[in-house]
C-alpha cells in the first residue's frame, strides 16, 4: 500500500513539474512577445524621428523659397523703379 501511495505522489510530482515547465514556456513566450513589442516601439520612434527631420527639412526649404521670392520681388521692384 505504501508503495502505491509513493507511486501516486511521484505521479503527482511529475504533473506539477509538467505544469511548471508549461508555465516557464508561457513566460518565455511572453518575454518574446514583449521583446517584439519593444522592437516595434523602437521602430515607431525611429520613424517618428525621421518624420520630424523631413518636416524640419520642409520648413527650411519653405524658408529658402520665401527668401528667394522676396529677393526676386526686391530685384524686380528695383528694376521697375530704375525704368521710371
Amino acid at each position: 500500500m505504501a508503495i502505491h501511495v509513493f507511486d501516486g505522489s511521484i505521479h503527482e510530482l511529475g504533473g506539477v513539474i509538467h505544469d511548471f515547465d508549461g508555465s516557464i514556456h508561457e513566460l518565455g513566450s511572453a518575454i518574446h512577445d514583449f521583446d517584439g513589442s519593444i522592437h516595434e516601439l523602437g521602430s515607431a520612434i525611429h520613424d517618428f524621428a525621421l518624420s520630424i527631420r523631413r518636416f524640419d527639412d520642409s520648413i527650411r526649404h519653405l524658408g529658402s523659397s520665401f527668401r528667394h521670392f522676396d529677393y526676386s520681388i526686391r530685384r524686380s521692384d528695383h528694376t521697375f523703379r530704375r525704368s521710371d
